[in-house]
Parts: C-alpha cells; structure tokens; sequence
C-alpha cells in the first residue's frame, strides 16, 4: 500500500509541475532587419537592431537596441501577428501591442526597455517586431501607408 501511495504521490507531483509550466512565459531575442527597399529609399540601408522579449501571462517586458537610424529620427514600433512574420503582404498587420515611440540619438542610435500588456501570445510564430519610418500619432492607428524600416520574426 505504501508503494501505491508513493506513486500517487509522484503522479499527482508531476501534474502539478506540468501545470505550474505552462503559464504562458516564454522569451525571444529578435534580430531586426531591414525591410526590403524601404530602409535603403529612406536613407536607413544599414539599419539593424535587436529585440528581446519576455512574456509571463499577459505581461511583456525586454529591451530594444537600434543603429543606423537617422540621427533624432522618432520611429513607431509595435508588436503585430499572426500574419506569418515579417514577409511583405498586401493587407494591414494585426495590432497586438503598441509600444512607445523611440527616437535616434545623434548617432542614429536608439535603446530602451519596455513594458506592456498583451492579452494574446505574442511571444510565438507567426508574430514580429517592426519598425515604422514615422512615429505614430497620438490619437491614430498605423496604417498601411507608414512604412516599416526593420523588422523582425519572434517566432
């Protein structure tokens, strides 16, 4: 009987764990590159950068780091999916997380840490980070005509 116990004891501990495990948290360390045509036309051809995020429910938090913007340029930047990453497509991404604008350095540099909510997986295929040529307005959606600059897939 004590055996019968032990196993059930295991069993239920192992449930516990798996369960404990699937909270949603996952991370992502992004590469961001340029968007064909668009970067070089606006004078971005060696823009590059890195992303990383973290995502614990619907919490997301990570940092981002950008060079070869022009220097005091302010870029939009959001997370959108699930359209299949960062290939061109003729329709307007989905909108998962708008994050707050940043602006070049004097250098065309740019870094900083964010936090937001996200009340989807975002952390997953078919999602990216991109970089829009102009910062977003205050009361206004991006739209299609705002071009990305870099982008990146975080699945």
């Amino acid at each position: 009987m004590p055996a019968a116990r032990l196993a059930v004891a295991g069993l239920l501990l192992a449930l516990t764990l798996a369960a404990c495990g699937s909270t949603g948290a996952s991370d992502s360390q992004v590469a961001l590159r340029p968007f064909p045509g668009v970067s070089a036309a606006a004078g971005m051809a060696h823009a590059t950068g890195e992303v990383t995020v973290g995502q614990h429910g619907d919490q997301i938090s990570g940092s981002v780091q950008v060079g070869g913007l022009v220097p005091g340029s302010r870029h939009a930047w959001v997370i959108q999916g699930p359209l299949g990453g960062c290939a061109p497509i003729d329709q307007p991404a989905n909108l998962a997380v708008l994050l707050h604008d940043f602006v070049a350095n004097g250098q065309g540099s740019a870094t900083m840490r964010f936090a937001a909510i996200a009340h989807e997986q975002v952390v997953s295929r078919g999602y990216d980070v991109a970089v829009y040529l102009q910062p977003k307005a205050p009361i206004t959606p991006l739209m299609k005509s705002d071009p990305m600059v870099l982008c990146g897939d975080l699945g």
